[in-house]
């Protein structure tokens, strides 16, 4: 929360906080594509004690629907653990802000900030390491694709070259007016 909270002014003065909300929304919503199958496939125990679930009720019911319950926050689980959407979270805020900021100073606070983060996550127990390191993985590989696929569709756009690619044709779209 405090890293967000001192990075969207940082961002929003740098002039750079519309291009960042964007593909915040995009990347986001491929990290939970991508963790919605995993959900199906883990059954892990959490490692935090104190979180205890009933899964007899989560087996009589529809995936999709406790997927719905637990977006609308009327149900909360403890199987939910790999990857770690707070680690995916985190790393892909902490990537777009370095993409964005040119700032040395700033990199070295958000750095600092981003790994105490994942300090912390860790020492809390709510999270095996693994899927804190899977969470890293998985944000970082996608907001790498992300990226050098933007860069291509903006090379494109500069060139007044026409992309058949599927995707670059998408992103130069997306990110036409930044």
């Amino acid at each position: 929360m405090v890293f967000l909270a001192i990075a969207i002014p940082v961002l929003f003065v740098e002039g750079k906080l519309q291009i960042a909300a964007r593909q915040t929304y995009i990347i986001q919503a491929i990290l939970w594509i991508l963790r919605a199958p995993a959900f199906l496939v883990t059954r892990i125990p959490n490692p935090y004690q104190k979180c205890v679930i009933d899964l007899a009720f989560l087996e009589s019911r529809s995936s999709a629907l406790l997927g719905l319950k637990v977006l609308q926050g009327k149900l909360h689980t403890c199987s939910d653990v790999m990857f770690s959407g707070h680690t995916a979270g985190l790393t892909m805020f902490f990537l777009l802000t370095l993409k964005h900021l040119r700032s040395v100073h700033w990199r070295f606070y958000f750095f600092f900030h981003f790994a105490a983060a994942l300090l912390f996550m860790l020492s809390s127990h709510f999270h095996y390491s693994v899927d804190v390191y899977i969470g890293f993985l998985v944000a970082a590989l996608v907001c790498i694709i992300y990226f050098v696929l933007s860069d291509e569709a903006k090379a494109s756009v500069a060139k007044e070259k026409k992309s058949n690619a599927v995707i670059t044709s998408f992103l130069r779209w997306y990110e036409q007016d930044l």
